[in-house]
């Protein structure tokens, strides 16, 4: 069951990068829409998208504080867990289910500099 599980995992990676190839931002966030993450929320006890972009989301948001924190340029912010995320991002796509996740992780990255900002040092 568990390799059932990694082998379905990495062919969502590789579809996932195949299918974004053409954008700028690859994995998860790239090619899901928010209303796919809506659906893939609703559905429970298998492996989904959802779980994917979940983890891609915390990763770009740990990149774009560590690009800000390379170029001094601009404050960091708290990167949430993943419950947090997964309800901000669910609030966002309700009101956008065409945006792609990507967008809407952007989005999130604008609020949580404005909540929470660490001053660059």
């Amino acid at each position: 069951m568990q390799s059932k599980k990694v082998l379905a995992a990495a062919a969502f990676v590789i579809a996932t990068n195949l299918a974004a190839a053409d954008a700028v931002v690859v994995g998860a966030g790239a090619s899901v829409k928010c209303g796919d993450w809506l659906a893939d929320r609703s559905t429970s006890g298998r492996v989904t998208r959802a779980m994917f972009a979940s983890h891609w989301i915390q990763g770009f948001l740990s990149g774009i504080n560590t690009e800000r924190l390379a170029q001094k340029a601009r404050p960091q912010f708290d990167v949430p867990s993943h419950d947090v995320l997964n309800a901000m991002l669910d609030k966002h796509c309700r009101n956008d289910p065409l945006q792609s996740v990507w967008e809407a992780s952007m989005d999130i990255a604008s609020e949580l500099t404005e909540r929470s900002a660490i001053p660059a040092k």
